[in-house]
C-alpha cells in the first residue's frame, strides 16, 4: 500500500521544539488519486478504526467517491522516516506524520491543534492551537517570548523506503 508522508516546516520563535500529540486527530482534505474530487476537512482519528469491506484490515477513514464500487481508505501507521519533533535547527521540511492510503490521496493538512512546544528554557506548553492567527505566549520562568506561526508549510509526498 502507498504511504504518504507529511513533510512540514514551523517558524518559530522562542522554541525549542515542536510536536504533535499520538492521539491527535487530524484533519485532512482527502481526494481521489484519479480524478478531481476530494473530500476537506476530513477528521482522520489515529484511535478509531473501521473495517474495510472484503479485507482483513482496518482504516482510520473510508472514503467512498463516485463511481467507485469500493470505498478507498486512508490510516495513520508508523513509519521510519517520521521524526517526532521538530526543531528549531530543521532549516528544512521534516516528515511529522505517515499515512497509508488505497483509493485515496491526502492533499491537504489543516494544522488546528492541539500540539504541544517546549520553550528554549525548557518549559513545555500543551494544548497549542491556532484560532486564525499566530500561537504566542510567554515564558515567565526564562523571560522568553514564544511564537509559533499559524501558516505551516506542508506537503504530502510519497513515501520510497
Amino acid at each position: 500500500m502507498p504511504i504518504f508522508l507529511l513533510m512540514a516546516q514551523v517558524e518559530m520563535e522562542g522554541i525549542k521544539r515542536f510536536w504533535v500529540p499520538a492521539d491527535h486527530v487530524w484533519e485532512l482534505d482527502i481526494g481521489h488519486p484519479a480524478g478531481e474530487e476530494v473530500r476537506t476537512g476530513v477528521q482522520v482519528d489515529p484511535e478509531a478504526e473501521e473495517e474495510v469491506p472484503n479485507s482483513r484490515t482496518t482504516a482510520n477513514v473510508l472514503i467512498k467517491f463516485t463511481g467507485e464500487k469500493h470505498p478507498g481508505y486512508l490510516k495513520k501507521v508508523d513509519c521510519p522516516a517520521v521524526k517526532k519533533e521538530l526543531t528549531a535547527e530543521d532549516t528544512k521540511p521534516v516528515a511529522i506524520a505517515a499515512f497509508e492510503c488505497r483509493g485515496v490521496e491526502p492533499k491537504k493538512w489543516t494544522p488546528t491543534g492541539p500540539y504541544c512546544v517546549e520553550s528554549e528554557g525548557g518549559v513545555v506548553f500543551k494544548d497549542v492551537g491556532f484560532k486564525n492567527e499566530d500561537w504566542c505566549e510567554y515564558d515567565e520562568k526564562n523571560d522568553i517570548s514564544l511564537m509559533l506561526g499559524k501558516e505551516i508549510k506542508h506537503e504530502f509526498v510519497l513515501y520510497r523506503g
